[in-house]
């Protein structure tokens, strides 16, 4: 489900960007250079006049809060309004050349702030195909910045239209394997720790279901984590590569697979069976929460089960 907030009026965003300063026209390419990470096949590079109006349009909706309401719980709504107003100023700035890992850096923080962490797949689809995934993004690789996202990219299409972006796509381009960010991390490190410790796919916890089983959400990380795993490691992603404080990728798979452990033998779990117990009108469909839930869990550890084996049959270990 999309979930947004409620959000301002429609209107034109272009018609409404500044022409001002705009940080002495930082990240504006000049018309005999090509920004890093830009596609050679990429539009014709427009006046600087444009550029700065298209860049003046994006900083207005990326920099400024949305005005919006304080919807309760499972009462969000999701206005395309904003989602098209970013997409139309985000493909004015990248066919002016402003450099698209500044326009990435904006959305990403846009997103953190507006969308509930989701950047929109058109939007960041149309960022891609500008960006190698080696580029430089707020101090990480463009790949380092998806896999430290709430929503990070998919081993395969989920959007109805084929929208998403996909870790296939990004792959095709060829980044570097075991490149590492400031705490030396590689995306393997990133994809395992933010996998067990729950970041990826938020768990519906403001959701109001408590007793519904959905509320954690161990099967989708675990549907993700697996596949993911395997195209990073056929694509050259090694185990021994150590962050900074000196942790392998097989060290910290390890210690994911014992929390995993933890979350399965969890006793809190396995007692709310006597807790619905007591209460009539939960008795019925309480076994089948818990039941659900321990097995979203296992799933999950399974899966970090599975990626060293997976890792050991190619002889990779």
């Amino acid at each position: 489900m999309k979930r947004g907030f409620l959000l301002g009026q429609k209107q034109d965003p272009l018609k409404h960007a500044r022409t001002g300063d705009v940080g002495g026209g930082e990240g504006v390419a000049s018309a005999s250079a090509v920004p890093s990470g830009y596609s050679r096949n990429a539009p014709e590079e427009a006046s600087g006049t444009d550029a700065q109006e298209a860049l003046a349009c994006l900083e207005n909706l990326c920099k400024n809060p949305r005005g919006h309401d304080n919807p309760p719980n499972m009462d969000y709504i999701w206005e395309d309004d904003y989602e098209e107003e970013l997409l139309q100023c985000t493909e004015a700035a990248l066919s002016a050349r402003v450099a698209p890992a500044k326009v990435q850096q904006m959305i990403a923080e846009a997103a953190d702030r507006d969308l509930l962490g989701y950047v929109p797949s058109k939007l960041q689809r149309a960022i891609s195909e500008r960006l190698s995934p080696d580029a430089m993004v707020g101090g990480q690789s463009f790949l380092h910045q998806l896999f430290n996202q709430d929503y990070p990219p998919q081993p395969e299409a989920w959007g109805q239209e084929g929208e998403d972006l996909t870790l296939p796509q990004l792959l095709k381009k060829g980044p570097t394997p075991d490149k590492r960010d400031s705490r030396g991390e590689t995306i393997l490190h990133v994809l395992i720790r933010r996998t067990i410790n729950g970041n990826y796919f938020p768990d519906d916890s403001t959701s109001g279901m408590m007793y519904s089983g959905d509320i954690e959400r161990w099967a989708d990380r675990a549907k993700h984590f697996e596949p993911t795993f395997k195209m990073l490691v056929d694509a050259g992603w090694t185990m021994h590569v150590c962050d900074a404080k000196g942790v392998s990728v097989l060290k910290r798979l390890r210690a994911a697979k014992a929390q995993a452990q933890r979350l399965v033998g969890d006793s809190k779990v396995k007692g709310m069976s006597a807790t619905f117990a007591t209460i009539p009108s939960l008795r019925a469909g309480g076994g089948k929460v818990v039941e659900k839930l321990l097995k979203d869990r296992n799933s999950m550890l399974q899966a970090f089960a599975n990626a060293p084996v997976y890792v050991e049959e190619r002889g990779l270990a």
